[in-house]
């Protein structure tokens, strides 16, 4: 689609087309006949094009065929299925892996199950929020999560960003995630110098007292 859109186009007019598109693929079914919208083929067809059609899919929202087929299309599509589909843990498996947001949907049904949030996080850190906190400690998680995306250390327990050995993997990968640090490994010598020896800005979310005193024994 896009050989058509000259090369000086901007990237917000490209994201619009990507819009459009998906709008258009969606109101495929919105817009269909009654008869279309009975036709099994016609629903199966129209949510591999675009998973969110499910909410135009009426009593094949039940069907689990179609609702697999939706949610491996996008997974946010599991909000749209029925009874008890939207519960069901290897639907639920399949929507987070493609769209881990979706976790917040079936957070307290699925939030301390480590199989899922891990689906999950590998497709969005951040997703790691919506996960129990035991989760939230679980070192596995957790780093899984921050390799996917730094900053979703912020929603990982205190527990573990109290950890002075993990702490200390994670700021030699990127040192600016030293600023979620918690008690002792915030205040940390190796922690503290090892996150600015990755990155030289980390100096400025480090404890400056704890600096200050690193400093001051350097040059004592």
């Amino acid at each position: 689609m896009y050989d058509a859109i000259p090369r000086n186009t901007s990237i917000n007019l490209k994201q619009n087309f990507e819009i459009m598109e998906g709008n258009n693929t969606m109101c495929r079914l919105k817009n269909a006949t009654l008869e279309q919208v009975a036709t099994r083929t016609f629903v199966l067809d129209a949510v591999r094009e675009n998973g969110l059609n499910l909410q135009y899919a009426g009593h094949f929202r039940y069907d689990r065929e179609v609702v697999i087929e939706a949610v491996r299309q996008n997974g946010l599509a599991l909000r749209y299925a029925e009874n008890e589909l939207s519960k069901d843990r290897e639907i639920v498996l399949m929507a987070v892996s493609q769209n881990g947001e979706i976790l917040h949907s079936v957070s307290g049904l699925y939030g301390s199950d480590k199989e899922v949030v891990v689906a999950a996080v590998l497709n969005k850190g951040i997703a790691i929020k919506d996960a129990s906190e035991e989760l939230k400690n679980d070192e596995d998680v957790v780093f899984t999560a921050f390799c996917q995306d730094a900053d979703s250390i912020r929603y990982a327990g205190r527990k573990i960003r109290s950890d002075r050995e993990f702490m200390l993997k994670i700021v030699r990968m990127n040192g600016e995630v030293v600023r979620y640090a918690e008690g002792m490994a915030y205040r940390d010598e190796e922690v503290i110098i090892s996150a600015i020896k990755n990155n030289r800005d980390a100096i400025k979310h480090v404890d400056l007292f704890a600096l200050r005193d690193i400093l001051l024994r350097a040059l004592g």
